[in-house]
């Protein structure tokens, strides 16, 4: 099995495992709330109080959910490859772009999931698309907690690719993404406990009122046409799409708690309950906290120094200091594949006319790049052969054997991916666009030993 196919399962198996264990940890929290320890005020609250969802129910939800992860793991591989390809934007050290950046992309990506869960929801909504993506959700006429997850293999795979698509557009720290999942499934399953959690004075604050309310949600489930927002009911009061019953639905829900009147047990067994999910709802969070604020991954004993050479394997490049005791670092091509031809690949793309001819073999690919911290360089410089534009560059050791250059214009980045240099590797041949046999380590022994060959006669000729 070759080294892309093991990457992929392990990405698999890992997003699958982390999301399942998220579904489970956060769906059997408010389980253990709702149909457990089943606080009288909180139970006042139910927003159906006429119906209850069945054990087929639940086991139907906690099937399909397991289904999403798999649809969330699969597209893993897909946003695998794209990282792997320069495309995703994933950044590992805060100090790339600074702490308030990093607190300002919290909220960032939160308003644009809300954005992207609301069209894609609304266009799920047309009746050619809903009976292929969205039925199973709506199956569950009365939510609960194990509806959160409970989608179509293809309404699965358009929420997966918010990540996709948000990732390859915004540099984002690893930690904020871990975040924002952990908001994500909170959120979503606090949207189908089927019974109201908001205060009661949710919907008269300035501060609250634009926050989606459990009572938002379930509605929808009621009556599919409304309530299509995730987090926020910004979009649906915009569009027309609130239901218009929805505050006096969440008050007259809120009454029959109000009217309850509780012995003084059943009152410290609710206030018992929200310090509970409460208490989880801290831990999970301080979790993805932890995340965010974890450390760079480059090491302190790597060096760029050396020859690296591309994921597609189709150049090597010799970085080091630009000069003998030079504050600045380069990089220069020693290897890249011949032509169609087997002919020496020329500088074609170049826009100075005089220099199409020459070879890119020896050609400085990056140069004026300035060590910024550990392993990180900035201010540098890179030209692309492949289109003979230069962009701002920089560079940094990922691990011993991994380092990264991003090219840039404006805010659009592209990062391309290194491996150390092992002689020994296949390379690229353009021929059949397959890796093949290295012949780059052989023409570099030949030309070891026709220099000491040549070393060898001079020494004759002088004795």
């Amino acid at each position: 099995m070759g080294t892309h196919m093991i990457a992929a399962l392990l990405e698999f198996t890992k997003t699958f495992g982390l999301d399942l264990l998220g579904y489970f940890l956060t769906t059997g929290v408010f389980a253990l709330l709702v149909f457990k320890l089943k606080p009288q005020r909180l139970m006042a609250r139910k927003i159906q109080p006429q119906r209850e969802p069945t054990g087929k129910d639940i086991k139907r939800e906690i099937l399909a959910s397991i289904r999403t992860g798999a649809v969330f793991g699969l597209a893993a591989i897909l946003g695998y490859a794209l990282f792997q390809a320069g495309v995703m934007r994933v950044y590992f050290d805060v100090a790339d772009y600074g702490l308030l950046y990093l607190l300002f992309t919290i909220p960032l990506v939160i308003v644009a999931h809300d954005a992207w869960f609301y069209w894609t929801h609304r266009a799920m909504h047309h009746p050619k698309l809903f009976k292929h993506m969205h039925v199973t959700h709506h199956l569950s006429r009365v939510p609960t907690p194990f509806t959160a997850f409970s989608f179509d293999p293809l309404e699965a795979l358009s929420h997966a690719l918010f990540t996709t698509v948000f990732v390859s557009l915004v540099p984002v720290h690893p930690g904020v993404m871990a975040f924002h999942f952990v908001f994500m499934i909170i959120r979503n399953v606090m949207g189908h406990t089927g019974f109201e959690l908001m205060p009661k004075w949710w919907l008269n604050s300035t501060w609250t009122r634009w926050i989606n309310t459990t009572t938002h949600h379930d509605l929808h489930h009621q009556r599919g046409g409304y309530n299509l927002g995730l987090y926020f009911t910004w979009w649906d009061k915009w569009m027309g799409t609130e239901h218009p019953d929805y505050e006096a639905r969440f008050h007259e829900t809120w009454a029959r708690s109000d009217a309850l009147d509780l012995a003084a047990d059943d009152d410290r067994q609710s206030k018992l309950a929200g310090r509970v999910v409460a208490g989880l709802i801290g831990l999970f969070v301080g979790v993805a906290l932890l995340l965010t604020a974890a450390p760079s991954r480059a090491a302190d004993d790597t060096s760029l120094e050396g020859r690296w050479i591309s994921k597609a394997r189709d150049i090597i490049l010799d970085i080091g200091p630009c000069q003998a005791a030079s504050d600045e670092w380069c990089g220069t091509i020693v290897w890249v594949p011949t032509d169609t031809n087997g002919q020496p690949r020329l500088d074609r793309m170049n826009k100075d006319h005089a220099l199409k001819s020459r070879p890119l073999i020896g050609i400085k690919m990056g140069w004026g790049f300035a060590p910024s911290g550990t392993n990180k360089f900035d201010g540098g410089r890179i030209y692309s052969p492949d289109d003979g534009n230069t962009y701002k560059s920089k560079a940094r050791v990922v691990s011993a054997t991994q380092a990264e250059m991003d090219g840039c214009v404006f805010i659009f980045c592209r990062t391309e991916h290194l491996d150390r240099y092992v002689p020994g590797m296949k390379l690229l041949d353009p021929a059949t666009m397959t890796l093949v046999d290295n012949t780059y380590d052989t023409r570099e022994t030949e030309a070891d030993s026709d220099a000491d060959a040549d070393g060898a006669k001079q020494l004759a000729r002088s004795d």
